[in-house]
């Protein structure tokens, strides 16, 4: 399917990347990709620990897995892969992950997703790219058409 531009949210504040992370995980669904990509400070990690927050059942601090690459959590969708693949260099390195067992998991969160080849996102998937201001960041949103209305519906939501 094709990727479009979905929306493009301005976030002053972490807290207010946090907010929208918050209103985007009421609308994650069981096999959904979300990938992030950003320069370092974007405001990434923040974004990932609001949404995998507020996904779960029991509370727990969610930060970037940048050592162990991956980490599980339990939602209410069943399993949540957070994924960070800054410190991927080669695809080789890719390749030693049984990529398809990681999207076979209920939600998969990615971070650096600009490091994997285009190949491994095999399935529809949200795509979140931050960009730093002076003032903010601004987050442009692609996605096919079965993330339209949750998207647009995100737009209408107190953020």
């Amino acid at each position: 399917m094709k990727r479009v531009e979905l929306g493009i949210f301005f976030c002053p504040t972490a807290l207010s990347t946090e907010n929208l992370a918050t209103v985007l995980a009421q609308r994650v669904l069981a096999q959904d990709v979300i990938v992030l990509q950003g320069e370092v400070g974007a405001g990434k990690t923040t974004f990932a620990g609001a949404l995998i927050r507020a996904m779960m059942s029991t509370p727990c601090i969610a930060g970037s897995p940048a050592f162990p690459l991956i980490q599980e959590y339990k939602i209410a969708q069943g399993r949540l892969l957070h994924c960070d693949f800054y410190r991927l260099r080669e695809e080789e390195e890719i390749s030693e992950f049984a990529f398809d067992e990681i999207l076979d998991h209920e939600v998969v969160l990615i971070e650096w997703a600009e490091r994997l080849p285009p190949y491994f996102l095999k399935k529809n998937h949200l795509a979140i790219r931050f960009e730093q201001r002076p003032a903010g960041r601004l987050l442009h949103v692609f996605g096919d058409l079965t993330w339209r209305s949750r998207i647009v519906s995100m737009a209408h939501s107190s953020l």
